[in-house]
């Protein structure tokens, strides 16, 4: 309304308007840092932007050991397992008149982690000389800058299925041990294996010798 001023009477007049308040834009969103490496430690996010605050976050299909923070968007944890790993990122928004979401199509790869232990096969001599035997020496040593506690190890020889085990190993920094093995000159060369059951990420499993 308007009225106006003059000396016999005012007068006034109307209009009828309107004002449309449009909804903002739906929140967006943007992937967090795309490598990690087993066994590290990993701390990104996920980030968005638009819509009314708070957010609420989620993911669907993160690496193994990866979880979301589903108030801040924060992803963190210690990746287990090695790969390309695509996932969708989400996030909903909280206006009044209804909440909005925003979605990203997201990938994290995953590194193997660096090995901690090293295997090594060198042919016998000296002390450890037999007659009628080839003789190896297996070496199997932390390459790594943390001790490792190895739960066991274990030879394995076919066709004659001859076994050396040993349990319950700690290895500090350049710590190593040798495991002898043989086998007679006029046989064929044997299928030897070597298991490593550890924790230490990276490290060899099973080595054919």
């Amino acid at each position: 309304s308007v009225v106006d001023s003059p000396t016999d009477g005012s007068q006034k007049g109307n209009a009828s308007c309107t004002i449309t308040v449009s909804p903002p834009p739906p929140p967006t969103l943007i992937c967090p840092t795309a490598t990690a490496t087993v066994g590290v430690p990993y701390s990104s996010a996920l980030i968005a932007a638009g819509g009314v605050r708070p957010y609420t976050y989620s993911a669907a299909g993160l690496p193994s050991g990866l979880s979301v923070n589903s108030s801040t968007g924060a992803i963190t944890g210690t990746p287990t397992r090695a790969g390309q790993f695509p996932f969708t990122a989400s996030v909903v928004d909280s206006p009044t008149d209804g909440s909005q979401k925003g979605n990203a199509s997201c990938t994290i790869t995953v590194s193997p982690a660096p090995p901690l232990l090293s295997v090594t096969v060198s042919n016998c001599v000296g002390l450890c000389f037999w007659p009628q035997l080839q003789t190896r020496i297996v070496t199997v040593k932390n390459i790594g800058s943390q001790p490792v506690s190895i739960y066991s190890v274990s030879l394995t020889q076919s066709p004659y299925q001859w076994v050396v085990s040993y349990n319950s190993i700690t290895l500090p920094v350049g710590g190593s041990f040798n495991i002898i093995w043989g086998f007679f000159l006029t046989a064929q060369y044997p299928t030897v294996e070597l298991d490593i059951t550890d924790n230490a990420y990276g490290s060899p499993q099973r080595v054919i010798l």
